[in-house]
């Protein structure tokens, strides 16, 4: 592989492509709208790869995991851990939330700005289906317009049920009925014999090999991804709005790092190795997790960091690992709970302990709810939970989903050191499959080898510095020769 292309996911190319695509989106709107082309195809290529490469990964994690001991107990212990990862998220993001005081830390003058805000992409917003039911504006001078035509299938594409065509499913990409076939195809696969299923297992493992390689070069766009992101975000994200919910913001992200380190130590604690290691194993797809909007494009690189870095068994890892990216949405169930408090609030509703327990429960339910990668999605279940707490959900999430997107950094690096940390306790008493040892070895000599070229060189610097301080010196001395000193002078007279 080229040098250049090695440093295509280093961090300072990547701000500095961040950087240059806000400036671009600043100072050129117009342009804006090419780079944010871009960066949506640079998507579209990583989900093209990402969305097979889900079904085949879980197919052979599930049969490396059914010929694992105690498969019953570890499937329990998946499920278990998982749920319990969710609701803690959730609660989490409640409790951020109602400490942060979100929604009654506004003061009137910011109120009347959200109002506002409101009023200006509320009828934008009403063309994204997010709105549970449609709204009525009487005010015809303040510059709305009436409510299109009510469309009689409209509350029933709203309401979520099952499909009742799974290929149709399949075609729209939805990523839950595509790890449900995924899963129940794997099923079926583990359950044959492996001497009938040799050859077919031999295509899967090229298949599998050829996808995770179309990802890993499609992962070099990550620069062209961010310029073309920052450009779009920066043209069409006002810095008012910005300041606005800054406190959102801000408990989203404290909660975010909370969950996200508690989930570090225990992957340290499960790996035997220090916090250091772990995040020098995780580097790439924790970067590559924080600038991509799709959850899915560092599943192949987290199965390597997981599995041959950090030692956990590849079945479990397998798995879960692209399991966990479609089902596992941990930063989401954190940024629905902020999303619901902040709202209640807003309304002058006061959530007691209680509530706030169930609203992590409804929080995680919803983030299960979340049928794509699209950037809507996760106010989608936020309007669900809302709707269930009898909170109006159309009066504010229009403008929230003006910033939904700055947000998707912190969701997804939160879901994967999560399902990092559900691999690790799954994989506890499994042998350790690591390639490359964690823990630091005793240094050994250091051997310095210098080639001809390299000890010429030196020489030939050794020579000139020489020649310069001998120059130097006899230039010096010349001088004194010729005009003297003064001081020199007085010393040599005798005293009278």
């Amino acid at each position: 592989m080229p040098a250049f292309l090695r440093q295509t996911s280093h961090p300072l190319l990547l701000m500095a492509c961040a950087v240059a695509g806000a400036l671009l989106g600043m100072l050129s709107p117009a342009w804006s709208v090419a780079a944010g082309a871009i960066g949506r195809l640079a998507v579209n290529l990583l989900d093209m790869a990402a969305l097979p490469l889900l079904g085949v990964a879980t197919a052979f994690g599930l049969r490396k995991l059914m010929a694992l001991p105690q498969r019953g107990r570890r499937a329990g212990l998946v499920l278990a851990t998982a749920a319990l990862t969710l609701w803690l998220c959730g609660l989490v993001g409640a409790l951020a939330g109602q400490a942060a005081g979100l929604g009654r830390h506004l003061a009137p003058h910011e109120l009347e700005r959200l109002g506002q805000l409101v009023q200006q992409v509320g009828g934008q917003a009403e063309q994204t289906g997010v709105t549970l039911r449609p709204a009525r504006h009487e005010d015809r001078h303040a510059g709305v317009q009436d409510d299109p035509p009510e469309d009689p299938t409209a509350a029933q594409r709203s309401t979520v049920r099952l499909p009742d065509n799974v290929y149709a499913t399949l075609a729209r990409g939805e990523l839950p009925a595509v790890m449900f076939c995924a899963l129940a195809f794997g099923l079926a696969f583990a359950m044959l014999d492996r001497g009938r299923t040799q050859a077919f297992s031999v295509q899967l493992e090229t298949i599998y090999r050829a996808l995770e390689r179309l990802i890993q070069q499609a992962n070099h766009l990550l620069p062209l991804l961010v310029f073309g992101m920052a450009a779009h975000l920066a043209a069409r994200t006002d810095t008012g709005t910005l300041i606005l919910l800054g406190g959102l913001f801000g408990a989203l992200l404290l909660a975010s790092l909370f969950v996200g380190g508690l989930a570090l130590a225990l992957v340290c604690r499960q790996a035997r190795c220090s916090t250091g290691q772990a995040l020098a194993a995780l580097k790439v797809p924790l970067l590559i997790s924080l600038v991509s909007p799709s959850p899915v494009s560092a599943i192949p690189l987290t199965i390597d960091a997981l599995s041959a870095k950090l030692g956990f068994a590849r079945g479990v890892v397998e798995l879960l690992v692209p399991t966990g990216a479609v089902f596992l949405r941990a930063g989401g169930a954190i940024h629905i709970a902020v999303v619901v408090v902040f709202v209640a609030q807003l309304y002058g509703r006061s959530l007691g302990p209680l509530e706030l327990l169930l609203l992590g429960s409804m929080a995680a339910a919803a983030a299960l709810t979340v049928t794509g990668t699209g950037p809507y999605g996760t106010l989608s279940a936020a309007a669900v939970v809302l709707a269930w707490l009898r909170l109006p959900p159309e009066a504010v999430l229009p403008v929230l989903l003006v910033v939904d997107r700055l947000c998707d950094g912190a969701r997804n690096l939160t879901s994967l050191l999560c399902i990092a940390a559900v691999t690790a306790v799954v994989s506890g008493g499994l042998p350790s499959e690591s390639r490359e040892s964690p823990l630091p070895t005793a240094a050994g000599p250091v051997r310095l080898v210098i080639g001809r070229p390299a000890a010429a060189a030196a020489l030939a610097c050794v020579l000139l510095a020489g020649a310069l301080s001998m120059l130097i010196g006899v230039g010096v001395g010349l001088r004194q020769a010729r005009g003297g000193s003064p001081a020199a002078a007085q010393n040599t007279e005798l005293p009278r």
